[in-house]
């Protein structure tokens, strides 16, 4: 048997602005798979689906991209995902006018399902279709004004430090292949991990479905 590593990326898309040294831990979110590597990805989400869970939280029927982890601008620039320079703070109408953003409200953000190999930053081949599925739907016209925050998070087994490091190297890995395969500047999105500290079922913090990157939309 071979064995892998699982981690769940949430793709925070915010609307707005803007090797390590790890501890040894043989336990860490591990499983094991088939040494003939047939083990099945999650499967892939259309378009619509990921749209919809972004834009309308409450009409996501889909519990894998459900967001575990509610962030708003104050959350991103408090938790240091962005500068608040980098973030906008007016909102214009189709009228012209402006007015302040509500910096304490959700930002639109989904949670994607992304398997590595153990230990790895890696994106494996097997994974790559979820990713361009990602790409098709970030390289709109309605995504050009929001920086793309791609936040890692991992389970509760194993140190704080390896958690964190490992979830930020996957975190940026995701946002380097969709940044290239969608043809979206690099300066457009930003990357960080928050290993087990916003789990997405605080009830089961060890649980797979913690294991995943967010992504998160703010505005520019």
């Amino acid at each position: 048997m071979r064995k892998f590593k699982a981690l769940t990326f949430s793709a925070i898309i915010l609307l707005g602005v803007g090797a390590p040294a790890f501890a040894q831990q043989l336990t860490l979110e591990s499983f094991d798979l088939e040494d003939n590597d047939t083990a099945a990805a999650p499967e892939i989400q259309t378009g619509s689906d990921l749209e919809t869970c972004l834009f309308s939280a409450t009409d996501c029927e889909n519990a894998e991209l459900k967001s575990g982890s509610s962030l708003s601008i104050d959350d991103v620039v408090n938790l240091g995902v962005i500068d608040r320079e980098k973030v906008a703070v007016q909102e214009t109408s189709t009228t012209g006018t402006s007015k302040p953003i509500d910096t304490a409200q959700a930002l639109p953000s989904i949670d994607m399902e992304i398997l590595f190999d153990y230990n790895s930053s890696t994106i494996r081949a097997d994974q790559a279709q979820r990713l361009i599925e990602l790409s098709d739907v970030l390289r709109g016209p309605k995504f050009k004004d929001y920086t793309l925050a791609f936040i890692g998070h991992t389970d509760s087994v194993g140190s704080a430090t390896y958690n964190r490091n490992l979830s930020r190297r996957r975190a940026q890995e995701v946002a380097f292949y969709v940044s290239r395969a969608a043809g979206i500047p690099l300066s457009q999105t930003t990357s960080t991990g928050l290993g087990f500290d916003r789990p997405k079922t605080p009830y089961d913090t060890e649980g797979p479905q913690n294991r995943r990157v967010q992504l998160v939309l703010i505005p520019r």
